[in-house]
């Protein structure tokens, strides 16, 4: 099941880590900003931990500090079925 509080504090975690990582580097929001190409304020909406913005928002700011490599790593490999092994696969239905 999915939870909204769980997406919440998972984006506040990610916007706290992108601002220490953007201190650790001594950059101003001004100049991360610039540099990945966004506007100062959508900067802080993601260091607030807003979603309000876009994935490739994301991957310009941590592709300027060199952490684009990491986005690929946030899900775990699983083996992908093709659609028409999908499409044969049982239903599985509840009782009644």
């Amino acid at each position: 099941m999915f939870s909204v509080i769980r997406g919440k504090e998972a984006l506040d975690e990610f916007g706290r880590k992108l601002r220490a990582q953007r201190l650790h580097r001594n950059l101003t929001q001004a100049h991360l900003a610039k540099l990945a190409g966004l506007s100062i304020p959508t900067l802080v909406q993601l260091e607030k931990g807003k979603g309000g913005t876009s994935l490739a928002n994301v991957a310009k700011v941590l592709g300027v500090m060199g952490l684009a490599d990491q986005l690929g790593q946030m899900l775990p490999e699983v083996e992908a079925k093709s659609l028409k092994a999908y499409l044969e696969a049982p239903v599985l239905r509840a009782r009644t």
